[in-house]
């Protein structure tokens, strides 16, 4: 396996060229960026940098741990990550859902109040509001690309900015 200098890293943060690190792995997402269910804005967010907290928080699942695996073109070189690629703030940082229970407290979301749906925060029964819909994805919790525990974070809450923020697909 092909040891891959910082340097080199750091270079590979264009459409025709992007790799990142995750977990001591150098990975060339290139290829991936088009077909990411979360979107091509995470994937350019850590290119060129070590996106390990990232890929980590998101809470994968096994079929993508292994899809990354595959993408893998070698090991980055040893030593501390150089602090120009280490991302700072990851894409889940500053979802703060007191900020948002604050703001929409009192506000009602269709027929369904606030209150109505923060009853609905478990795996057995999890509804979520984004761009002020209610969503019931409790028959989606296993199938989420991300995994069920990223839901579960934001069940029974108003999760518009986290999802904008992790950039999911059209599809989605």
């Amino acid at each position: 396996m092909a040891t891959i200098s910082f340097d080199t890293l750091r270079t590979k943060v264009t459409d025709e060229a992007r790799w990142t690190l995750i977990d001591g792995d150098v990975i060339d997402i290139t290829k991936y960026l088009n077909e990411h269910p979360g979107g091509k804005k995470v994937l350019r967010h850590v290119s060129g940098k070590d996106g390990t907290q990232v890929f980590q928080e998101v809470g994968h699942s096994n079929f993508a741990k292994k899809n990354k695996d595959t993408m893998k073109v070698g090991r980055i070189q040893e030593g501390q990550v150089p602090e120009d690629m280490q991302v700072k703030n990851s894409l889940l940082d500053g979802l703060s859902s007191e900020e948002e229970e604050e703001e929409t407290s009192e506000k009602e979301v269709g027929v369904v109040s606030y209150e109505q749906m923060r009853a609905h925060s478990t795996q057995e029964d999890c509804w979520m509001e984004i761009d002020g819909l209610v969503y019931d994805l409790t028959e989606f919790m296993n199938e989420h690309p991300g995994g069920p525990a990223i839901l579960l974070e934001r069940a029974g809450k108003v999760a518009s900015h986290a999802f904008k923020t992790v950039g999911h697909s059209e599809n989605a």
